[in-house]
This record gives structure tokens, sequence and C-alpha cells, in this order.
């Protein structure tokens, strides 16, 4: 089923339940092109396009080359018959994954999927009765649980984000421990972008907000004002405890749900619950955060990998580069850190075949974490691996050997010089889209 292209990837899905026999990884999924939209504990979401021989075309036939139709698969247990169709057959999604302009949202160690956000054209005509463009605008689409649909939610949902009264764009959707949804909006304008939070204690006030706005519900969703601009499209992650975002000069921001741990916050509490600056990362250009949990992670522009947080409570191991007394040697190819560390957050020394690497990609699982870095020499072909760290109970670490942890970074031998262009971990799973040269 392979297509050779410039952007042909591949998908594999390390969660496992039972040990590898053997060292190579087998690829799940071959396309044209790959993204996964969504993952959590219990489902994934993943975006394909078809093959041209899958379209029944069998061949160039002269005529210009339509796009290549995309596909939505939806895997695991979270939603129902129904909830799974309405999902899989929209084709606004199906148009906007490519471009990565849909919002999927949920709790990814909860409930999984409970909705998404897309952008939708009503066919609407110019206000003279003209044949213009369509006036298009976001729909937003929620799932009931079972336990909601027991008390009378229905199965599915959709709102017309103008008829729910909104007026700016839900750029993120966010659900922390407590169940709190944060909807993220941004509102342009000629000269700034001022972005605001609407946060609804349960979906319940959200979906009452939905139906009645711009009516006024009570309480009314909380509305904060963020203290920074957020880049576009927005970096938002969270963990267990942990929410970090990225600001438009790119540096992290930090708030915890949960003081209880401290080292998931990447900085020392300061008793309240708003977002703050990471002091640490004051000085570098950060690309991209991730979170899963109770650690939190970033990659600057320089390639620098950085991560603060600790093992999950009653796991019994933590990582050895996260532990707090000395530093941590590393091998020709491995990962360790400097024995002058911050009382927080880690600085990681990445190296492959003896040099340093730099670090283009990084995911974090409910315990485990996986880095992607590369070796560019002048002259010399780009050398990439993939690193693996932390929980392996479900085999989410793709490596060969057999235990249930791992303190310490291994390379997953099986994908040496394999360019990754996308990783996803989420509760014991791990998802690696591949660029097949």
């Amino acid at each position: 089923m392979k297509h050779n292209n410039n952007n042909n990837n591949n998908n594999n899905n390390n969660n496992n339940t039972a040990r590898p026999t053997s060292s190579a990884l087998e690829p799940v999924l071959e396309a044209r092109s790959i993204r996964v939209l969504w993952a959590a504990w219990c489902d994934a979401v993943i975006a394909y396009s078809k093959n041209k021989d899958e379209n029944g075309d069998g061949g160039d036939s002269g005529s210009v080359e339509e796009p290549w139709p995309w596909v939505l698969e939806y895997i695991g247990t979270g939603l129902t018959t129904a909830q799974k169709k309405c999902l899989t057959a929209d084709e606004d999604l199906k148009r906007a994954a490519p471009l990565a302009e849909a919002v999927l949202f949920g709790s990814a160690m909860h409930d999984g999927l409970k909705g998404y956000v897309v952008k939708s054209g009503n066919g609407d005509v110019d206000a003279d009765g003209g044949t213009g463009a369509e006036r298009v605008e976001q729909r937003i689409v929620l799932f009931g649980t079972d336990v909601e649909m027991e008390d009378g939610v229905p199965e599915i949902q959709t709102f017309l984000a103008s008829e729910s009264g909104f007026t700016a764009t839900i750029t993120d959707v966010k659900i922390d421990t407590s169940s709190c949804i944060s909807l993220y909006t941004a509102s342009p304008s000629t000269t700034t972008t001022t972005d605001l939070i609407l946060r609804f204690e349960n979906f319940s006030h959200l979906r009452r907000y939905l139906s009645f706005a711009p009516q006024p519900i009570s309480p009314a969703p909380e509305v904060t004002s963020l203290p920074y601009t957020s880049p576009s499209p927005p970096q938002h992650v969270v963990n267990a405890t942990t929410t970090a975002a990225l600001d438009a000069n790119m540096h992290v921001w930090t708030s915890t749900s949960d003081p209880r741990y401290p080292k998931c916050l990447g900085r020392s509490y300061d008793g309240g619950f708003d977002m703050s600056l990471l002091p640490y990362l004051e000085e570098s250009c950060i690309q991209k955060i991730a979170a899963g949990g109770y650690m939190s992670a970033a990659v600057s522009s320089d390639g620098e990998l950085f991560v603060w947080g600790q093992a999950c409570p009653g796991a019994g191991k933590e990582l050895d580069v996260l532990k707090v007394n000395g530093g941590v040697g590393v091998q020709a190819t491995g990962i360790g850190v400097d024995e002058e560390q911050d009382e927080f957050v880690k600085c990681f020394d990445v190296r492959i075949d003896g040099q340093v690497a730099r670090v283009y990609d990084v995911t974090v699982g409910h315990g485990h974490i996986l880095v992607a870095a590369e070796l560019c020499g002048m002259g010399e072909e780009t050398r990439s691996v993939l690193f693996a760290a932390g929980d392996d109970s479900e085999n989410q670490l793709g490596l060969e050997t057999g235990a249930d942890f791992k303190e310490s970074f291994e390379e997953v031998a099986s994908l040496r010089g394999k360019r990754i262009v996308q990783l996803e971990a989420a509760g014991w799973s791990t998802y690696a889209v591949l660029l097949e040269k």
C-alpha cells in the first residue's frame, strides 16, 4: 500500500498487549500523508490521504489533478457508533485535517474525545441575493458520555458559534483534572489580537451556555484575559496538575490546579492559580511544548530539550534525569544531564554518536516520554534517533527489552535513521508518523 512521495508517512502504534517478538516495529498504516488529530488513553483520531489506486482511477487521466481525498479513522472505545459515524463522515473536518484547522478536545486520562470545533460553510448567499462565497463560521460538536446520556444529555449536539454568542474565533479547548473547560478565543482587530478565556465549571454548564446564549445564564462563565498574546495557532498543553502555554514571544507560562506537586509547575508556587512566566526559560525561544501525566517538556529553536515534573504518584520509579542529586552521564548515543541544574527545570544533554544532537520533537504520555533528535553534519547525511524512557508496561516505548520501566533513555533501535514528522503520546500509547524517503 505504499505510495512513493516526498510527503509519504507511516504511522506506528506501539500500544500492544504483548512484548514484541521482533526488534522491528511494523507500521499499522501507510498512506500518502498522515496526521494524528487526537490521542487519549482510550481513543485516537487519525486523518490520512488515500493513495491514487484506492480512488479507483488507476493513474493519470490527463486532467488537472484533484486534491487527494482524506479519510478520518477513529480508534478506541470512547465514542458510540453514532458519534463515531458523525466524526468520520464530517466533510468539514476532513477538509480541515491536513491544514490543522480543527480543534478536537476531551480528557486524555478520563472520558477521551468529547467533541470538536471546525469551520463550516452554511451556503448563505449575499445580502443582495447574489451568489457570493459561502459565509464560513465555526461549528461546535459535543459528544455525550454514557453517564451523561443516562441523565438525558443528547448523544450528539451541534451548535453554530454565531448563534451561541461567539463573536470571536475559538482557537483551543482544554479540560483540566477538575473537569473545568476553558475555551480560548481570539478576536482579531486592525492592530492586535485580543485573547480571552471563557471558563465553564463542567460540560453541563457549557451546554447551557451554548444553548441559551446570548441570553444570560446563571452562573455566567468566568471570562479571563490572558496575561500575554498567544501565537497562531496557540500552544496550550495540560497534564494531571499543570497547564503550560506559549506566548507570542515563544516564552513558557504555567499554572497549576494542584499545588501539592510543585515540581510539575516548573517554578516556585506563588499561591495563585493564574498563568505565570516560567523564569528558567525566559531567555530561550521555545518552539514546542508537551505534557502528560506529571511531566512537561519544551524544545527550543536551538534544539535544546527541557523537562520538568516527576514520576506519577505510586509509580515507585523515577527517570534518572529528573532526580535531584547529581548529574547523569550521557553515552555516545543517549540523554543525560549535568550536575549543575535548576531546582525545577532540567536541560538535557542529547548526543548521537558522541556529538551534541538537535532535538526537534518531544511527546509525553501518562508516565513515558519520547524524544526525536538529529545530527546534521557538514556534507554528511542527517542521522536521526528516537529516544524513549519511563513507563513501558504496555510496550509504549517501542524498545526491545522487557522491563516495565526504563529509568534511563534508550534508543528505539528499529527506527534509527527514520525521519519522524509527528510524535503523539497519551495514556499508555505512542504514535509516530514517519517520512518515507
